[in-house]
């Protein structure tokens, strides 16, 4: 930049050397400056407005600026009063009464802003600034202002025959064009601006960690299983973002009710129907034929039963409705690409997720059910059935993960598929397949593409954007700088990135998104906005759902496991026909050790261990038992925010299998997300895509809960499916993905999407998805409201669609298109800060996430 002025050119730089200048005070003389100032405050003392604050008088080189109101208004007073103004003529009235009291001072009185208006010497408006450029002989002078109009404080050199004028409400970069042409901006270089006091946000004036709780006792955030804090880190057992270990019937219960609320209609009332599924599930001669489930394949043997019982239910269950497969077993090949590392719905990494620990359930036999624990699921059922009618959803998983397939109505979900229309229906070289998918997922609308990047991305620090002006803003505010290090800054968060959240407004009957969408064009695609905050309406209902059980202190149990008992009777047996004999001449010490060490005697009793059974019946909680969270009532008056994502798989004959993803927990901590939302809005042609779910487990109750004998441990692993010295996380089940259905869960799980194919291998498929990831309502965070637009390529089309530019040769349009001051950020940067994102968070999912979910050990005494 060679020249830069401020103060209409008061002060000025060239070429970083400052230049001669003049002062307001030593034109006008002190008596004269006295006398006006007393005369403005006595007018301003006597004016009848709403408000008054301070400093209404500010004394600036060149000028004076004065305001009504005074400068010390905050942003909501500013704009309130700039709209009354524009009724009552206040600022007009003024500075009418100002020329006709001071006909002689030789002043102008010019208004600008919202507040103010400036007052400085004849002559001294921005037309000042082309004194300094006299010398230079330039052929053109192009002035770009935004208040060109009569008394705009543009005007004089918007109008002043020596320059060409450009009207524009928007940023454009300062430029240094050819010789002979000198292009004089007023809009202010984004990178230096005057900030009095930013605003209170986690990265840009309170600490990247910042927590609400330590200045709000009262505002406490929702758990969260990437819960860095100190003091109740995650590497306590009982951390709030654990749940209790289910035992492996409870969880075989859990998949029936599962797979019977996956039926359209689950008419639990219907004495001949239940009927029906019990004889699936137990078999007519009781026979429990849950054979398969979640946990993969389910055993079908009793510990008490005999062989031929086992094997004769387990050829059974493979026949059974309600007990279909939950899931598909994890597959070892898994070939996966990266999407799973920078978030979403569990498009996987290039990582084998591996468990070679062992220390999972999801490859133990869950036992069958009994007349008992079916019964208790018909019970539990008919309750639910009641809360369905209302809510339209049923939670699934402890925690919760709640599924719905008619939240959504039809003619919202076909509108949906129209507006996203457009977004696929581009050409070619314009779909952005998602790197390292190797074209199998497509993004539509992706939070990792134009992140807020620090030390790059803009905002705004005493405003925000709207639908309407946040392109024209694009540029505007100042660079936000990158996190300090500081001693609490864990990995959980990144000091390189951010998800951009749009902000929902949700006081009325339909959510309303107020700021920009992150990659979704407010104008282009305003129909698909609508949709979304139709959407967003259905679905804060079972994001309350999800969120309530996360206000309790303890999650219920079904079953409770207080002692490893066996079958005796049936033991007793079993050794005195199985159990070497010991030799003759054999110590009673070798025998011992013969049968502790070769014959391995607690092998052989642990499939004498009586599973435990529910105890008592159902009963529906209490009224009011259960926190009720309710996003719209706690927080209509202040909103949320929500991160969205569009995205197909495709899968083709030549690629006809997804390998799945890996686990993970959606964003990482800058982001607080507290819940996320799936919606399966477009399915066709592939196999069964499953959405899994596992959790870290407080593992108290394990290790001074139960009693056990020494040296008996076997217990963990065939009563819970968990490992003595294991990792302390269990798999609780899966959700099939359907097209038309609404999965929402909690971020103190994580998930992973299985395999899966097409079912026709002849023709193409795909699985599309609409996700929302809900930031944490008490916790706001950096959002679209204050970071205007980023994108270039929506910027310059702005710009060249408007008539700012007319005035400029086809060469000089090109040139202020190319963003010369390297804002804002073009595709293939913005492509480049992608993989910077994707490569830092697929680090943090495979080191930090994993490590953080999987750092507690299940610790059984030796006793």
């Amino acid at each position: 930049m060679d020249y830069c002025f401020a103060e209409n050119g008061l002060t000025a730089y060239k070429l970083g050397q400052v230049m001669p200048s003049e002062s307001f005070i030593h034109f006008i003389g002190e008596q004269r400056y006295k006398t006006l100032v007393n005369f403005i405050l006595h007018y301003i003392a006597d004016m009848d407005i709403p408000i008054k604050r301070g400093t209404f008088v500010e004394y600036r080189r060149g000028m004076i600026n004065v305001s009504p109101i005074g400068r010390n208004a905050s942003v909501e007073e500013r704009h309130e009063f700039e709209r009354v103004d524009k009724e009552q003529r206040y600022r007009a009235k003024f500075v009418q009464a100002l020329k006709e009291k001071f006909p002689d001072y030789g002043l102008t009185f010019s208004i600008g802003g919202q507040i103010s208006f400036d007052v400085f010497p004849n002559g001294w408006d921005k037309t000042y600034a082309l004194r300094r450029v006299e010398d230079e002989n330039f052929d053109e002078i192009h002035f770009f202002g935004d208040k060109c109009y009569p008394g705009g404080n543009d005007y004089e050199i918007y109008e002043d025959p020596r320059t060409i004028g450009h009207s524009a409400d928007h940023y454009l970069p300062v430029i240094n064009p050819s010789s002979g042409i000198f292009l004089l901006s007023d809009f202010s270089p984004p990178s230096m601006p005057i900030v009095s006091k930013p605003p209170p946000l986690p990265g840009f004036g309170l600490p990247l960690h910042y927590e609400p709780e330590d200045e709000y006792p009262d505002r406490e955030s929702f758990p969260s299983a990437l819960d860095p804090t100190l003091g109740h880190g995650f590497s306590n057992s009982d951390h709030p973002a654990r749940l209790p270990a289910f035992t492996l019937r409870e969880l075989a219960m859990v998949s029936v009710m599962n797979d019977i609320t996956d039926k359209p209609d689950w008419e639990v009332f219907d004495e001949s129907i239940v009927k029906k599924w019990k004889d699936e599930v137990l078999g007519n001669d009781g026979v429990s034929k849950t054979a398969e489930g979640n946990q993969g394949e389910l055993d079908a043997r009793d510990n008490r039963d005999t062989k031929e019982e086992a094997e004769r239910a387990e050829r059974e269950s493979n026949s059974g409705d309600v007990a279909e497969k939950a899931r598909e077993n994890e597959n070892n090949d898994r070939g996966r690409d990266q999407e799973n590392a920078d978030g979403g719905e569990g498009e996987g990494d290039d990582e084998e997720d591996e468990n070679e620990d062992g220390d999972e359930t999801e490859d133990n036999d869950l036992p069958r059910l009994t007349e008992k624990s079916f019964q208790y699921c018909i019970d539990e059922l008919r309750y639910k059935a009641g809360l369905y009618k209302k809510a339209g959803c049923v939670s699934v998983f402890t925690a919760d993960v709640v599924k719905s397939d008619t939240a959504i109505p039809s003619n919202l979900l076909a509108a949906l598929k129209a507006a996203v229309a457009p977004l696929e229906d581009v050409p070619k070289d314009q779909q952005d397949w998602h790197p390292g998918s190797d074209e199998q997922v497509l993004d539509l609308v992706h939070p990792s593409l134009f992140p807020l990047v620090y030390g790059v991305s803009r905002i705004l620090p005493d405003s925000t954007t709207n639908l309407d002006d946040c392109i024209s803003r694009c540029g505007g505010g100042e660079v936000i700088p990158p996190p300090r290090p500081q001693a609490n800054l864990t990995v959980a968060f990144s000091t390189k990135f951010q998800w951009l959240p749009c902000d929902v407004d949700i006081s009325e009957d339909t959510p309303k998104i107020v700021s920009y969408i992150n990659n979704l064009h407010p104008r282009k695609h305003s129909d698909l906005y609508h949709v979304i905050e139709q959407i967003l309406g259905h679905v804060i209902p079972l994001w309350n759902a999800t969120l309530s059980p996360l206000r309790e202190t303890e999650f219920p149990e079904r079953i409770v496991y207080s002692s490893a008992d066996y079958d005796e009777a049936a033991w007793r047996g079993y050794i005195a026909e199985h159990q070497p004999k010991q030799l003759e001449g054999e110590s009673e010490r070798d025998y011992w050790s013969r049968l502790y060490g070769e014959w391995k005697v607690m092998e052989h009793k642990r499939q004498f261990y009586i599973q435990p059974d529910v105890e008592k019946s159902f009963s529906p909680p209490p009224e009011g038992a259960i926190s009720d969270v309710d996003l719209k009532r706690d927080y209509s008056s202040t909103g949320l925010q929500v991160i969205v994502k569009l995205a197909n798989i495709h899968l083709t004959p030549d690629k006809p299998r997804y390998a799945g993803g890996t686990w993970h927990i959606e964003g990482q901590q800058n982001e607080h997300i507290c819940a996320s939302a799936i919606y399966y809005y477009d399915i066709e042609n592939i196999s069964t895509s499953t959405l899994n779910f596992r959790s870290a487990i407080n593992t108290v109750h394990l290790e001074n809960g139960v009693s056990y004998e020494q040296n008996d441990n076997n217990w963990a692993q065939d009563v819970y499916g968990l490992q003595a010295w294991g990792w302390a996380v269990q798999v609780l089940g899966g959700i099939k993905a359907r097209e038309g259905r609404l999965v929402t869960f909690p971020n103190i799980l994580q998930h992973q999407v299985q395999p899966f194919e097409l079912e026709d291998p002849t023709k193409p498929g795909h699985r599309k998805i609409l996700a929302l990831f809900l930031v944490d309502p008490v916790m706001k965070i950096i959002s679209t409201a204050n970071v205007p637009c980023q994108r270039h390529d929506w910027w310059s089309e702005m710009i060249l669609d408007s008539n700012v530019l007319s005035k400029l040769t086809v060469e000089l349009k090109d040139m202020v298109t190319k963003r010369p001051d390297g804002f804002p950020i073009t595709l293939k940067e913005a492509k480049r800060f992608r993989e910077e994102l994707m490569e830092e968070r697929k680090e943090f999912v495979l080191d930090y996430q994993d490590e953080n979910f999987r750092n507690v050990k299940i610790s059984l005494c030796e006793h």
